[in-house]
């Protein structure tokens, strides 16, 4: 199985997501930056915010509209679908929706863990980071994946 490499289409596609990927950062510096300037501790809030920004991301891939027509159905049937502005869902789409409102729950138990760590243990550290961070940076990378794997189902 030979593995391709991501089209052109893809990758001006992607370049069109990266913002709303990098924006939740954004606002998590700007936050770390407030509260340096008013000298508040900054450490306790990176892990929750980073676990709701996750679940943030899930959220709206939950109302997923496919737009692809399988390529073996007549012409007339496309034109019919097109015409009418209707959708098909595909099976694939159903499963990815379902994965999707598990993983909403799976995420929000997550976000309340980095609530509890980053209260309960602010200075609790794992391996180099706070451990309210980690239930963060999951719940992050989980909704990363997910928005681009919405762009392939």
């Amino acid at each position: 199985m030979a593995i391709s490499l991501p089209s052109r289409q893809y990758l001006a596609s992607f370049s069109e997501r990266v913002p709303g990927y990098l924006f939740p950062l954004f606002l998590l510096f700007l936050e770390m930056f407030l509260r340096f300037a008013f000298n508040l501790n900054t450490k306790e809030f990176i892990g929750p915010t980073l676990s709701a920004t996750g679940v943030g991301m899930i959220m709206s891939l939950t109302t997923h509209k496919s737009t692809k027509l399988p390529a073996n159905i007549p012409q007339d049937v496309t034109n019919f679908i097109k015409d009418h502005n209707l959708t098909i869902e595909p099976v694939a789409v159903k499963v990815f929706k379902s994965v999707c409102w598990a993983l909403i729950l799976v995420l929000t138990l997550l976000w309340l863990g980095s609530i509890i760590l980053s209260t309960r243990y602010p200075n609790e550290v794992w391996i180099y980071f706070p451990a309210h961070y980690y239930p963060g940076f999951l719940s992050f990378i989980i909704g990363f994946i997910l928005s681009e794997v919405k762009e392939v189902v």
